[in-house]
């Protein structure tokens, strides 16, 4: 370790052997400095909770180090080996500056919480080991460290669970409130064309054929809606192909070509299978876009215009029939409204039926996922 410059040391440079080293001087030489330095080098218990019961002895930390290397901008380097491997930590007081190096890479920035990731120090002042005992901040560190990265995995599957957890539960809310939604609009379309049917038929001064006209409207906007839906879930489709063209022009699939191996001429063969399988995906998902073009969608559009042409022309009769009718404005206002209010309903109704597939099987993936948190070890934070 070596320090740049501090308030009361000056430079300091310590060679620390590599399997026990003690210090020993004087009262007031350095000796708890030196290790302390050592510490921040290492990035080890910032002052995270001043309402813990070590805060005292963190806060004490922290003053020792503005004190004695903040004013004179002091810089700690840590070198050490990890299997042989050569690490080296710059840490500057001024500027707050991190650097890490490992072997013969450059020097990267990084934070507090990296350096400690990998590197965790087991480290106690002398009155941190006599509290070991009876304060549960240093007892549960005692413990935990020596197992941080296991833990930390346990923590981060727990977050990951308790995440798909929540979604998983909000869909399965939003399955039951659109199960609501679609039996109160059914019970609401039920009730308006009874209504309307008993309108229609009260409509006066109406020959056959105008009376047949105006039965059939419910049937043309039948014909309106099951066309609207087939377009939305078409939309739908070619959005999702159209996603999973992006992703594989974007690269999914291709192997990473700066690791190292050992069979190098085996994984070179197996790359090069899957590079033809992608390819094959990438043709597929091609020819699958390409059915959503102009060209490809043709007839469909010759269809529609057709049926288009036959809407129009039976709106047109239809308006011209309830014109004939012999009642007041009133009452046709009332029908064409129902009318309104019925399109509107089944357009939700449809939209709604999508959203449900769209959820799938909200149930199974709450329960599955519940079954595995309560399977999981938690340990406390």
């Amino acid at each position: 370790m070596s320090v740049s410059n501090s308030k009361f040391m000056g430079r300091i440079e310590v060679e620390f052997n590599q399997q026990n080293h003690a210090v020993v001087g004087g009262r007031g030489t350095g000796k708890s400095t030196i290790l302390e330095y050592l510490r921040w080098g290492l990035c080890d218990q910032p002052v995270d909770n001043t309402d813990s019961d070590i805060a005292p002895v963190q806060i004490k930390r922290k003053k020792m180090i503005d004190d004695t290397l903040n004013k004179m901008d002091g810089e700690v380097i840590v070198m050490f080996l990890l299997n042989d491997v050569k690490h080296i930590i710059k840490r500057n007081s001024k500027t707050q500056e991190i650097l890490l190096k490992i072997g013969d890479a450059d020097f990267i920035q990084t934070t507090e919480q990296e350096v400690r990731n990998p590197f965790a120090v087991e480290a106690y002042s002398q009155k941190q080991l006599s509290s070991i005992g009876v304060r549960i901040e240093e007892l549960k560190r005692f413990v935990e460290l020596p197992i941080k990265q296991s833990l930390d995995q346990i923590r981060s599957d727990i977050r990951d669970t308790e995440a798909k957890i929540r979604t998983a539960y909000g869909k399965k809310i939003r399955k039951r409130e659109i199960e609501i939604e679609l039996a109160k609009y059914h019970l609401e379309i039920t009730s308006l064309e009874t209504q309307l049917a008993t309108m229609r038929k009260a409509l006066k001064g109406l020959s056959d054929s105008d009376q047949q006209i105006i039965k059939q409207k419910t049937q043309h906007d039948n014909e309106e809606l099951i066309i609207e839906n087939l377009k939305n879930n078409l939309t739908r489709v070619e959005e999702l192909v159209g996603t999973l063209k992006s992703e594989l022009d974007e690269g999914v699939g291709k192997p990473e070509d700066d690791l190292e191996v050992q069979n190098t001429a085996l994984i070179k063969t197996i790359k090069r299978k899957y590079a033809a399988k992608f390819g094959d995906i990438r043709k597929q998902v091609a020819v699958l876009f390409d059915l959503f073009g102009s060209a490809s969608l043709r007839e469909i559009h010759d269809e529609l215009k057709q049926w288009d042409k036959a809407k129009k022309d039976f709106d047109k009769k239809y308006e011209a029939a309830k014109a004939k009718a012999k009642v007041n404005q009133q009452q046709l206002k009332q029908i064409q409204a129902g009318e309104k209010r019925i399109a509107e309903i089944k357009k939700l109704q449809m939209a709604n039926r999508n959203a449900l597939t769209s959820l799938g099987e909200t149930d199974t993936v709450y329960n599955d996922l519940r079954t595995k948190w309560n399977r999981s070890p938690r340990p406390k934070n």
